[in-house]
């Protein structure tokens, strides 16, 4: 009896690919992970367009609880790349802020970010891509993490 294919399995094996071959790419950048450069690429967009961008937007944008957030900031934040500055209004509130060091090296990479979702792109039709970006929000979004409460009360749209 063949053993059944599981949909889960799949979804976190290539979770798994995308995530090491995103590290691979950036390690070279002061060993700087796929999701850290990832962050840099959001932080300096959000303040293109003026917006504040805090530990909370990391926790929506990638599906992140807490603690592993802030895990993340605290080793980008000793390795240079940005600060946490004490909003006037709160604060409690961190604005994270890309230092030089951070916004040189995201501006180097946005290249190699846009060349590797230009090849995940290349694997499927227009009408392909539609679908499988349609399935995968419907997974996130049926499928909360139930550890990550800051993520799994919102829909997608709402995070994006």
């Amino acid at each position: 009896m063949p053993i059944p294919e599981h949909i889960g399995v799949y979804v976190n094996v290539a979770s798994k690919h995308i995530r090491r071959h995103l590290d691979s790419i950036f390690y070279e950048y002061d060993h700087l992970t796929g999701t850290q450069a990832c962050v840099l690429g959001e932080i300096s967009h959000a303040a293109q367009e003026g917006r504040p961008y805090y530990q909370k937007n990391i926790e929506h944008h990638f599906g992140m609880r807490r603690s592993s957030a802030n895990s993340l900031i605290s080793s980008m934040e000793q390795n240079g790349y940005l600060t946490r500055d004490p909003v006037k209004e709160d604060a409690r509130l961190k604005r994270l802020v890309l230092t030089e060091k951070g916004q040189e090296t995201s501006n180097s990479i946005q290249q190699r970010l846009d060349n590797f979702e230009a090849s995940l792109a290349s694997l499927y039709t227009e009408e392909e891509q539609q679908q499988l970006l349609t399935l995968l929000k419907r997974l996130i979004d049926q499928v909360p993490d139930p550890k990550c409460t800051s993520y799994s009360n919102i829909t997608h749209q709402e995070r994006m």
